[in-house]
């Protein structure tokens, strides 16, 4: 929807490298029983939510606010 997109990413980016951390420890490039990454959705929802805090919502953004911080 846009609202606070940049800090709620920053939220997720947390969430997903402490799961990284504490789920997968050291074994997130191993190579899982299906032939895919350990890790591999952790690092995809990391690097998406990455993307959206760089990029921020873009112009069908509901809340416009002030221009300061983090907008």
């Amino acid at each position: 929807m846009g609202i606070f997109t940049r800090i709620s990413s920053l939220l997720v980016a947390f969430t997903m490298i402490m799961t990284i951390y504490l789920v997968h420890e050291m074994n997130i490039f191993n190579i899982s029983e299906n032939g895919g990454l350990a890790g591999e959705l952790n690092i995809f929802y990391l690097l998406a939510s990455l993307s959206i805090f760089f990029l921020g919502s873009g112009k069908y953004s509901l809340y416009k606010g002030n221009k300061g911080i983090l907008m």
